[in-house]
């Protein structure tokens, strides 16, 4: 088991401090994160050039973001389903700290700017 911290803000001011038991297992040159909380189930895949964030429970988000590509951020929620496309600025891998800076775009428009950071934490 692993403890990580993740925190997420974006360009209106709203900032999300999670903190997560997770399994941790290395697969292929990707780092995996399983758990389960209050929310649902999730899982994150990192790896040197790209980031897969999937939660499944009462709604159903999953985020894929790459260095220096065009990838996409799917909702499904019982009220929407939608789909965006995401733009990633900034991706910097170093040990068990990610910091990604992205924008989530519909039809080429700007919807939001977002940062997240995903830190393993060692006790």
């Amino acid at each position: 088991m692993a403890k990580l911290i993740i925190k997420s803000r974006d360009s209106f001011g709203d900032e999300i401090i999670e903190r997560l038991i997770v399994k941790k297992t290395v697969e292929d040159n990707e780092i995996i994160y399983s758990y389960n909380n209050k929310n649902g189930k999730g899982v994150i895949k990192i790896s040197e050039d790209s980031v897969k964030i999937r939660r499944e429970g009462k709604m159903t988000t999953e985020l894929s973001i790459a260095k220096d590509r065009i990838t996409s951020f799917k909702l499904d929620t019982p009220y929407l389903k939608k789909a965006f496309l995401v733009k990633c600025s900034r991706y910097y891998l170093k040990d068990r700290f990610l910091e990604i800076e992205y924008t989530l775009l519909e039809k080429n428009e700007e919807i939001n700017k977002l940062t997240i950071i995903i830190e393993e934490i060692i006790n």
